[in-house]
């Protein structure tokens, strides 16, 4: 199967989608961009205000960091919710498993 073919093919587990490499990419290319854009305010400022410049400067850094958190978590939610769902199956099969099976494990000195 090419690649081309298993892009379009709809696909149920969250885990054949998921890309580190692909959530990287998006969350720095996002950082970057919010670099790219307050690059041009932070020089304009610089020659009227250093002061004002720093402020935009550490405010870029605090969005930068802020866009990349917020991409990987969106790239990140899917795979999380296939967990917690195979947890929470794994949880009810035990807890099931535990109801019939009459051995009680507390106690049983």
């Amino acid at each position: 199967m090419s690649a081309r073919d298993r892009d379009a093919a709809p696909v149920t587990d969250p885990r054949e989608v998921f890309s580190f490499g692909r959530m990287a990419t998006r969350a720095l290319g996002a950082a970057g961009l919010v670099l790219l854009l307050s690059v041009p305010a932070i020089v304009v400022l610089g020659k009227h205000s250093p002061g004002g410049a720093l402020a935009v400067a550490v405010l870029a850094v605090v969005l930068t960091v802020a866009v990349i958190a917020l991409v990987a978590r969106r790239e990140m939610r899917p795979m999380q919710q296939a967990l917690d769902e195979a947890r929470a199956r794994a949880k009810a099969k035990a807890e099931a498993g535990a109801k019939t099976d009459g051995t009680n494990t507390v106690g049983n000195d």
